[in-house]
């Protein structure tokens, strides 16, 4: 195609059609269209780019010119670039001649015209039809068959014809917008059954005009959902859910507006509420009857509705994070309420017309605060029909109606509007409101200040006031933002932002241009709309260059970053995603970890370039190739798939110079492979070119890689880069699809409460008062300074406050009680806000007798954790509190005590309240005055608990209870030991590693006392109740009067083991303490450390016990420990605690108490010591016990050489640590350990902050199977234990055991199964995202960087150790990377290969982080290397540069 000669006088450019335009700079060849930019200065404007993704509209005036474009002597091979196609209406109108007759026969050849095209379109992937064009339809069924790869379809008319047409469509259609309906012969129709053949493939339905009868259809794909002027009469409107939610079971949001009972036309202003009020209340009750039946919409988001009569008239029956109610009109006002006891939003954008009396009725929108607490952000929208706006009335009702609330974020929009009903405002009605709007443009900052003012609890306000365009008057609107306590991107000064219309990477280059232009001008930062990041990231590359070219027009220099308001004189780096301040800006530009983040952008940016479409080469599956969940079969046989490549026609020869596929991960080999038939052959544009891609894997987990095809332009030599990423999954289809999760993680909010009123007490349980304590236990309030500290400002600051403001300098003697005191508080203070996290909004009580019985979620599980005596606070909506107490638990529900005003029949906001019993004995014991403060904290040289070791040789005789530990010397030494004790020592350990008897020790050293000692008397503490069971347990030999098992009162006497009962005293429904001459007859009285201060506080003389034996001494805290020693013991007490400091410690929530030392127990702590020195204090002060009794030894060799200094000598019986030898799971049949690498992925339940791993579940669950079918190898499910540490991960585990009838098997956290064994242990790490590995190592979760949890989990087997996680993850982990060393060397390896040199030393004071991101940059660069070879980026990039014209 020629440059028509017209082109070369500027004088004929201006009466050219922009759409000829458009189309002559598509065709063009390569040599035209470069002399055609340089000859045409107005061409500057035109952004070339975006033609080739913009749609091209067919009209009667360029449709001739279109077609032969697209024809140029090329067999129509050139319409093959069309992605996206509308027709016009005027193609159905006939044309005119000049003297106003018709031109009959120019609609057949359009149709004729315009069925060509569609027939060569295969690649067509959008298609709308405007009105008129709708109905005159033939072409699209001549063309139907040519249409296979169409995804999205839009027709505003659907006619009888047309539908009849679309029978025959054969397309993957993801969308359809129809609108139907009684016009112009259409039928009436219930469009459901008639979309079936797109049933799989919908994902967007947007209908118009249609009647819902039938939900037989079911469209599961479908998660949006449009309905316009929709009704399940036609005659009398109304609308009934059941067919839209049996047919769209699955939508995350749902947009609706129903036909027949709105206001008519001017009826909006008069105050009428609907036409049918009758109907509306029908369908209303109807539709929340089927709801409560047969249930809603569980996956729905948002709603967006018309009219609030819409949303009223659905009765959702749930709860939908975000609600849009596009009119309410001043009739309606009283649905409102309704429509928000029936969703609870979160969000709430709703709109009304700014006139006088609408403004007024403003304050009285929301009239039950029950249904708007939950509410964070609020939008209103003011549409102005008349040029007055009262704007200070708008301010104070919108304070008004908020300020009783909890809104944080507020968004007002005063927009003109230019229609009401069906009828439009005149351009000259609509110039005074602008000129009104204009106005008010200059009182935004006030205006901001002023609702900011109003609403205290105000994050972010923003304004909005918009002047729309107008044929004379086109404009944009203009926004203003403020951030009141959190940086946001706006100006400091409040002087205003530019605001995009769109996001940065969607603009064109002139609209970049543009913006950035104006920013410059201005002085004002750029707002940018959405995820700061992708912004960023998408439009790095093209910014670039526009913004060099914009800065220089403009002789400035350019700056992108938006400022913080938050912090004056700062920018906020986009890159970094921090505040800099701007004196050290420049230098923060050329930092090391700003160039590496930058480069790390550019790189995503030219990624996502890569990815997409280029020089006329079109490549299929712009999103990706997704081979979907495969089972491991299929897997293992190979799938395989198509991608398509197809040609623009005009273009120069190429040639496929190369096909490459790459794993996700450059040290792992590819699970994909391409072919294709004509690689090194010239590609035309008449055929397309299927490169064929197949995935084969033997393992299960995700595969992910990308295919590179290398293109050669066989004119210029020069290549470039199309990529397709690709994606599969290999595992369970059943498993993923129970398992996945129902919708994204939304973070819950706490539950609205008004704070300061009256609180009424319900009446206390008998058992709290049964007891007459001697001493009280102290209130220990937070102090008000410290309680601001941790409230405010970053976990950074507030450690530097508490550090100089609340800590003594040293911690000793004098300084303890006061430095552990503070990290109480800090504690406390994160466990009350924790417990916030279970607040139950809109809860209602049910009326048993004199208690009222309140369901929990999670009750069962502990989360959260309510016992009888707690209390929880009940809330109305008008700020009415009760508090209650907790009388009886139980699986699901708590009955609960409440003052005689309480109502059940309300609705109340649920706050549970944290017991302070437990912290407050902790306080106690800390302030307790003590006469051996020192030889209990900090012992010195001199007080170890004997003067020299007692050795084998000379070992007293003694005769023993237990006769294995005569077998055993290191038990036999700790027990003879502690018999010799010196009095006024430091407290006596004994470090037991797993398995090596601690409890067994301990229980003998007890009996030992007592038979030598007559007059001992002996207090035996644990940090829980199974421990302390276990103690008792196994000093059965002793008798009711000599042992007294003390419990809390409130334990649940189910909990408690039967042959412990006799030991306990229980009555009136609750454990008791006997009388103080009773106890002190006791020689044995066993509790837990929490529970051991009742000796204290019911007045027990101090020194009344001689011995106090702490087991599991590791696992409880300092205080938690010193709660059973510090206030009772004596200068003549002996002290010995039995722990493992290699092993868990106390679980502590505040990471700030954690820095501070309250995560070290009082067992490590005191090992520091010199007392305890290997050198000097073993023998002495502390015993080490080395026989394990457990596990096998190629389990156990790993920790024992880690943790242990090889000094675990195994001890188990044959016949259990070797039952698993040869076993069909093992890898290496004569070694019981075995790793599976598993690729998976990190994913959350919307509810649910905790994260789970569905292949890592799946694998977890075959492994059982195989352990259960095996009869050479049988095993109890009882024996069998699964290690997972997160909850939602344990809570999958234990979906699939229950789905396949599988009882018995414990799945727990690490902390379930200290102390414990199995004789099979499955460990399932789940994370398989390394940037959020220090997310687990901050809050002490997972296994990685927390040796001591990797400890207990892999020491709780006895005879089979499985662990399945992703190697490439965990083995950042120095520990972790020498473990699978250490397997791998074994051969006791399955999956895929490790990712680095197993044979290499580790270096274990480090990570591997470096190594990882140094390996993944090396993949960048080769990548980006690939995508340059050839390419004339500098050319490419000048395209959206003006060529400057010669003088």
């Amino acid at each position: 195609m020629q440059v028509p000669d017209m082109m070369q006088r500027q004088s004929c450019f201006d009466v050219l059609n922009w759409d000829v335009l458009v189309h002559m700079v598509t065709f063009l060849p390569r040599q035209d269209l470069s002399r055609f930019m340089k000859t045409c200065r107005a061409f500057h404007a035109v952004a070339l780019r975006e033609f080739l993704h913009d749609p091209v509209e067919l009209r009667a005036d360029n449709i001739f010119s279109f077609y032969a474009c697209i024809q140029g002597g090329l067999d129509f091979q050139r319409a093959l670039f069309l992605r996206e196609l509308v027709v016009s209406c005027s193609l159905s109108r006939p044309r005119y001649r000049a003297d106003n007759r018709v031109e009959r026969g120019d609609c057949e050849q359009t149709a004729q015209l315009l069925t060509t095209i569609l027939q060569n379109a295969c690649q067509l992937k959008r298609l709308r039809l405007d009105w008129a064009a709708a109905g005159y339809s033939r072409y699209l069924h001549e063309a139907s068959s040519a249409l296979i790869s169409l995804e999205e379809l839009s027709i505003p008319f659907v006619s009888q014809s047309l539908w009849d047409d679309l029978k025959h469509l054969h397309a993957p259609l993801r969308k359809i917008s129809a609108q139907f309906g009684p016009m112009l012969g259409s039928p009436v129709v219930d469009p459901l059954p008639l979309l079936a053949r797109f049933q799989t493939t919908l994902e967007d339905v947007d209908l118009s005009g249609v009647q819902f009868c039938d939900g037989r259809t079911r469209y599961s794909a479908v998660r949006r959902l449009s309905l316009a002027d929709c009704y399940s009469d036609f005659l009398l409107g109304g609308i009934d859910v059941a067919p839209l939610c049996q047919s769209f079971p699955d939508i995350t949001e749902l947009s609706f507006s129903a036909a027949r009972v709105h206001p008519e036309a001017m009826q909006w202003l008069d105050g009428r509420s609907c036409d049918k009020p009758e109907l509306i209340e029908r369908c209303r009750r109807s539709n929340k009857h089927w709801q409560a039946q047969h249930g809603g919409w569980s996956c729905l988001k948002r709603v967006s509705v018309g009219h609030v009569v819409d949303l009223y008239m659905l009765g959702l029956e749930q709860r939908v994070p975000e609600v849009e109610i596009a009119m309410i009109s001043e009739g309606t006002l009283r649905m409102v309420q309704d429509v928000l006891d029936d969703t609870l939003p979160s969000s709430l954008s709703i709109s009304l017309f700014a006139l006088d009396r609408i403004l007024d009725c403003i304050p009285r929108l929301f009239n039950d605060a029950d249904s708007t607490r939950s509410l964070s952000r609020f939008t209103l929208t003011l549409r102005c029909t008349k040029p007055v706006i009262n704007i200070d009335k708008v301010v104070r009702n919108v304070s008004a109606l908020l300020a009783p609330l909890r809104v944080e974020h507020l968004v007002l929009r005063l927009q003109r509007w230019d229609t009401v009903g069906m009828y439009f405002l005149s351009i000259d009605d609509l110039r005074p409101i602008d000129t009104s709007l204009v106005q008010l443009y200059g009182k935004a900052h006030s205006i901001v200040q002023d609702l900011a003012q109003g609403v205290p609890t105000l994050r972010t306000v923003t304004l909005i006031v918009g002047r729309f365009p107008t044929p004379d008057s086109p404009s944009l609107g203009h926004t203003w933002s403020h951030s009141l306590n959190k940086p946001a991107l706006s100006s400091s000064s409040l002087g205003g932002v530019i605001a995009p219309i769109a996001p940065l990477y969607t603009m064109s280059s002139s609209a970049m241009s543009v913006l950035l232009s104006a920013s410059l001008r201005t002085g004002l930062p750029i707002l940018v709309d959405g995820n700061i990041e992708q912004n960023w990231r998408r439009a790095a590359v093209p910014l670039f260059h526009v913004l060099s070219a914009t800065a220089q027009q403009l002789h400035t220099s350019a700056a992108v970053y938006p400022r913080d308001a938050s912090k004056g004189n700062h920018n906020f780096c986009l890159v970094c995603r921090r505040s800099i301040p701007i004196s050290a800006w420049k230098a923060h530009l050329k930092a090391g970890g700003h160039l590496k983040a930058q480069n790390g952008a550019l790189y995503r940016a030219r990624f996502e370039q890569a990815e997409r479409d280029r020089r006329g080469v079109h490549v299929s599956h712009e999103e990706g190739l997704d081979f979907g969940v495969l089972s491991l079969e299929d897997a293992q046989h190979s799938r395989q798939s198509h991608i398509k490549i197809s040609m623009s026609a005009g273009l120069n020869p190429l040639t496929i110079a190369k096909l490459e596929t790459f794993a996700g991960s450059s040290r792992k080999p590819s699970a994909f492979s391409a072919s294709a038939a004509v690689i090194g052959q010239h590609i035309t544009p008449q055929h397309l070119v299927q490169v064929l891609v197949r995935f084969s894997q033997q393992n299960r987990g995700r595969y992910d890689g990308r295919l590179e095809i290398t293109l050669k332009d066989t004119v210029t030599q020069r290549t470039f880069v199309i990529l397709r990423q690709l994606r599969a999954v290999v595992g369970n289809p059943a498993d993923h699809q129970l398992l996945r999760p129902k919708a994204p993680y939304v973070r819950r909010g706490r539950a609205p409460w008004k704070q300061g009123g009256a609180v009424v007490d319900g009446e206390r349980p008998p058992a709290l008062d049964a007891v007459k304590w001697v001493k009280k236990l102290p209130p220990s309030r937070i102090p008000g300074p410290l309680a601001t500290t941790i409230a405010n400002g970053s976990t950074r600051e507030i450690i530097e406050q508490i550090r100089a403001q609340f800590l003594p300098p040293t911690l000793h003697a004098d300084t303890h009680g006061t430095h552990f005191r503070v990290l109480l508080w800090i504690e406390e203070a994160r466990m009350v806000e924790d417990l916030h996290m279970y607040d139950i909004e809109g809860a209602r009580f049910t009326k048993e007798g004199r208690l009222y019985t309140l369901p929990v979620p999670g009750l069962a599980e502990k989360r959260p954790s309510v016992a009888p005596g707690d209390t929880i606070l009940a809330q109305q909506a008008d700020g009415r509190t009760h508090r209650g107490f907790v009388h009886f638990v139980r699986r699901d529900d708590i009955r609960v005590h409440f003052h005689s005003s309480f109502n059940s029949g309300s609705s109340y906001n649920i706050q549970f309240q944290y017991n302070r019993t437990t912290i407050q004995r902790q306080h106690q014991a800390l302030i307790a005055p003590c006469t051996s403060s020192q030889r209990l904290l900090f012992p010195l040289p001199g007080y170890e608990g004997l003067s020299q070791e007692i050795t084998p040789p000379g070992l007293p005789q003694i005769t023993l209870f237990n006769a294995q530990i005569g077998t055993n010397p290191a038990q036999l030494q700790a027990v003879k030991s502690i018999l010799r004790l010196r009095a006024s020592s430091a407290p006596f350990i004994i470090f037991g590693p797993p398995g090596t008897g601690k409890t067994v020790t301990v229980v003998e050293a007890i009996r030992q006392i007592l038979h030598l000692q007559p007059d001992a008397r002996i207090l035996a503490c644990a940090p829980s109740n199974s421990a302390a069971d276990l103690i008792a347990q196994r000093l059965d030999a002793l008798d009711t009067t000599q042992l007294l098992r003390c419990n809390a009162a409130f334990r649940d006497i189910q909990s408690l083991p039967g042959d412990l009962t006799a030991y306990s005293l229980y009555r009136a429904n609750h454990f008791a303490l006997p009388p103080i001459e009773t106890l002190q007859r006791y020689k044995v009285i066993v509790t837990t450390c929490g529970n051991s201060s009742f000796a204290y506080n019911i007045g027990m003389p101090n020194g009344h016990f001689t011995h106090i034996f702490i087991d599991e001494a590791g696992q409880a805290s300092e205080p938690e420990v010193l709660t059973a020693i510090k206030a009772i013991a004596a200068p003549g007490t002996r002290v010995i605690l039995s722990g493992d400091p290699k092993q868990l410690g106390p679980v502590i929530r505040s990471s700030i108490a954690r820095e501070f030392g309250l995560g070290k127990s009082y067992l490590e702590r005191l090992m520091e010591r010199p007392v305890y020195d290997p050198d000097n204090g073993r023998g002495r002060s502390y015993v080490k016990l080395v026989k394990n009794f457990r596990s096998h030894e190629a389990i156990l060799a790993y920790p024992n050489a880690q943790f242990y200094g090889g000094e675990l000598e195994v001890c188990g019986s044959p016949t259990v640590i070797n039952s698993f030898l040869r076993s069909p799971v093992l890898v290496n049949q004569r070694w019981p350990v075995v790793f599976h690498y598993v690729s998976g992925e990190n994913e959350r339940e919307s509810t649910s902050p905790s994260y789970f791993n569905i292949d890592e579940a799946t694998e977890v669950l075959e492994y059982i199977k195989k352990l259960l079918r095996d009869r050479q190898h049988p095993i109890r499910a009882a024996d069998i234990g699964i290690i997972a540490p997160y909850y939602a991960q344990v809570r999958k585990i234990r979906l699939l055991l229950r789905r396949d009838n599988i009882e018995d098997i414990k799945v727990g956290s690490v902390e379930e199964f200290q102390g414990q064994e199995r004789r099979v242990i499955i460990i399932s790490t789940v994370r398989s995202t390394s940037d959020l590995l220090s997310y687990d190592a901050k809050f002490t979760l997972g296994f990685v960087s927390n040796p001591r949890r990797f400890n207990v989990a892999v020491t709780r087997a006895q005879a089979l150790l499985v662990v399945i996680g992703d190697a490439s993850v965990l083995s950042i982990d120095p520990l972790w990377r020498a473990f699978m060393n250490y397997i791998h060397l074994h051969g006791g390896w399955r999956g895929d290969a490790p990712t680095w040199d197993v044979n290499a030393p580790v270096k274990m004071d480090g990570n591997y982080a470096a190594e990882i991101r140094d390996a993944a940059a090396a993949d960048m660069d080769a990548l980006m290397t690939r995508l340059d070879e050839g390419e004339d980026l500098e050319g490419e990039a000048n395209i959206d540069h003006a060529f400057q014209e010669a003088n």
